[in-house]
């Protein structure tokens, strides 16, 4: 059972979406519910960094950045975009480096509005302790 690729790609439920953000930092959940296209995410034009702050796991120690996120099936990330780059009008394309074709698209974000954005990523997000063997 090798699964199905398909040749669309659907975020929540919708073929190829276009959200709508301000120039501001937005949270996302990052779920590959795919049964076996695999994903490496990139942010177009620019390129423009992703900061991981969770996992399958929760949160992390600290912030990630990356270029370009790897995710399996079944994977879940929290990830940290920062719009506050690109001009009102602009839009920025979601793509899978791993796919060819209309499926290295995966959704695009239309920067729509300026808004005041005072947000920060802490630079420590949890405490975790590792447990101890046995507990």
């Amino acid at each position: 059972m090798d699964g199905v690729l398909g040749g669309t790609i659907l975020v929540n439920g919708a073929p190829w979406p276009v959200l709508e953000v301000s120039n501001t930092r937005y949270r996302f959940r990052i779920l590959n519910a795919s049964n076996a296209r695999r994903y490496e995410l990139a942010l177009q034009p620019g390129n423009a960094p992703f900061v991981q702050v969770g996992s399958d796991g929760g949160l992390l120690g600290a912030p990630i950045p990356h270029r370009t996120i790897p995710i399996a099936q079944a994977e879940r990330l929290d990830v940290i975009v920062d719009f506050s780059k690109y001009d009102v009008g602009d839009e920025v394309a979601l793509k899978n480096r791993m796919s060819e074709g209309r499926t290295a698209d995966v959704m695009r974000f239309r920067v729509t509005n300026t808004e005041k954005d005072d947000s920060t990523v802490p630079r420590r997000l949890s405490d975790m302790k590792p447990s101890e063997k046995g507990s």
